[in-house]
């Protein structure tokens, strides 16, 4: 399906233009009326500066007569020009005068029957040999029908004929989707209605750019492996190498593990400050995980030690990865153990069982307001 820009804005038909997404132009009285200078100027102002693109211009005589008439100066403005007739008595009746002008040799015309509100308007049309019948998809919504519906009928009956269906008067960046499936060849868009489509979406978009923009410093640098953010959680292993292993298998996207050579001592470990060991560090996505090792006499780490000696690795994404970290682990052929929810505080909790890993895997999602520490240091101190 192609997208035609509802506007004579030449700025911002400019932007559309530069994001690739436009193939032609379509207009109105009322936006034409919104520029400087007669109706023609303006068309052709779009024509020389949108050569490639198709410049549909509409008449407004309520006469047959003067609607050739009004047609013949738009054509002659430029080959490019599309006339736009409305659905009615009088259009057809010049969409047949002007038809059988070009049938003798006289004119080169394309049409566009308009303000198409039903589909029997827009069978008939096609019969009168309109090149392009546009449905007003958002008003005959406002009529108590179903645009969609209605311009699903239209594109099934017009099916083979020749004649290409124009869906305007969309308002909803969904209205582009179901456009779409319903078969349309061109769908009309404001300048806002394109725009919005981004707009909409980017306060998350710009979390990604973040993403992918702070990830890329970090490829660039190794920076956040060598010195990665700390979150309050723990990560319990016996064995590094299983734990590794585990892990690899389960996200291959993950960095390789880096071992870290600053350990805390047993001193501060035990001291009431902390009760984990940093070991090892890698990144999954653009979240650090660290590996840590649990003191044997710590008491805060033996309710995390499964029974059967499972080594026990917690980490914490924020919601917006939440779902995809579970989904990747469900994939990779573990089960959720257990769960705890907290509705109130909207805390998740998954415990994931593998039956061929010895890893018990901890998924919790970030509370937005906990906060993080660029070294274990700052991380401690916080305690």
């Amino acid at each position: 399906m192609q997208i035609y820009i509802d506007s004579a804005d030449l700025g911002k038909i400019r932007r559309a233009d530069r994001m690739g997404v436009v193939s032609g132009i379509t207009t109105n009285p009322v936006i034409l009326a919104r520029e400087e200078g007669n109706a023609a100027e303006i068309i052709r102002r779009l024509t020389e500066n949108f050569p490639d693109y198709p410049v549909f211009a509409q008449v407004t005589g309520t006469e047959a007569q003067k609607m050739v008439e009004e047609a013949l100066l738009y054509m002659d403005v430029s080959s490019s020009v599309i006339v736009k007739i409305p659905a009615c008595e009088q259009g057809l009746a010049a969409v047949r005068i002007l038809k059988d002008m070009q049938k003798t040799g006289k004119r080169s015309v394309q049409i566009c029957a308009t303000t198409v509100l039903s589909a029997a308007q827009a069978v008939l049309c096609a019969a009168a040999g309109a090149d392009y019948v546009a449905p007003y998809v958002g008003d005959i919504d406002e009529t108590g029908y179903s645009g969609m519906n209605t311009l699903k009928d239209i594109v099934q009956a017009l099916a083979g004929t020749g004649t290409k269906v124009l869906a305007a008067a969309a308002n909803r960046a969904q209205d582009i989707v179901e456009a779409a499936r319903a078969g349309a060849d061109i769908l009309t868009v404001s300048p806002e209605g394109i725009f919005h489509v981004f707009e909409k979406t980017y306060p998350l978009t710009e979390q990604y750019l973040k993403l992918f923009a702070e990830a890329g410093q970090t490829k660039q640098t190794e920076r956040g492996i060598d010195a990665p953010r700390f979150r309050h959680t723990g990560y319990i292993v016996k064995d590094i190498q299983k734990a590794s292993e585990a892990f690899s298998s389960c996200f291959p996207m993950m960095d390789p593990w880096k071992f870290c050579t600053t350990r805390m001592s047993s001193e501060e470990v035990l001291d009431g400050r902390a009760c984990h060991l940093i070991i090892g560090v890698s990144r999954i996505g653009g979240h650090a995980v660290e590996l840590i090792q649990a003191m044997a006499d710590c008491p805060d780490c033996y309710h995390m030690e499964a029974r059967e000696g499972i080594n026990h690795i917690a980490f914490v994404y924020p919601d917006d990865v939440f779902d995809q970290v579970k989904e990747t682990l469900l994939s990779h052929g573990y089960a959720v153990a257990f769960a705890a929810h907290q509705k109130k505080s909207g805390e998740k909790c998954y415990y994931f069982r593998h039956e061929s890993q010895p890893i018990l895997i901890e998924l919790n999602n970030m509370e937005p307001e906990d906060p993080e520490f660029d070294s274990l240091g700052e991380a401690l101190e916080h305690d």
